[in-house]
């Protein structure tokens, strides 16, 4: 298996993105919403990372989709009380990944995250093709 060091690139500065907004923004948008999106991204580059390259877009929204599925499976999660009903709710940074309350509007958010990541692989797609 190869190493996609692109992806590992991306990876790494989402998650600093990622990191800087959870310890230090305090507002009504960016950390709920375009955290999120971009935590959408942040699994899409993740997965990324361990497919082999390819010249067709079709992977890439295979990859986009599954990181959507990721996204909704862990908001499901929140909304059956997942941590409490397993006893894990007091395991701090498990409850900082996983969130702790449902909101339709993290749905949307991932939505956003999954659409972006679309439109931009398919912008370079696009470019790197002609």
């Amino acid at each position: 298996m190869k190493i996609n060091t692109k992806y590992i690139i991306v990876f790494i500065l989402l998650l600093l993105v990622e990191i800087f907004i959870a310890l230090y923004v305090r507002d009504a948008f960016v950390r709920p919403y375009l955290g999120d999106s971009i935590a959408i991204a942040f699994v899409y580059a993740f997965i990324m990372i361990f497919v082999k390259k390819s010249h067709h877009f079709k992977p890439k929204v295979i990859v986009a989709s599954i990181s959507l599925l990721i996204g909704i499976l862990v908001e499901a999660l929140q909304a059956t009380s997942f941590l409490e009903v397993t006893g894990l709710g007091s395991i701090k940074w498990l409850r900082i990944i996983l969130g702790s309350s449902f909101s339709w509007a993290d749905m949307v958010a991932y939505l956003g995250g999954f659409i972006a990541v679309i439109l931009i692989e398919w912008f370079i797609y696009k470019k790197f093709k002609s």
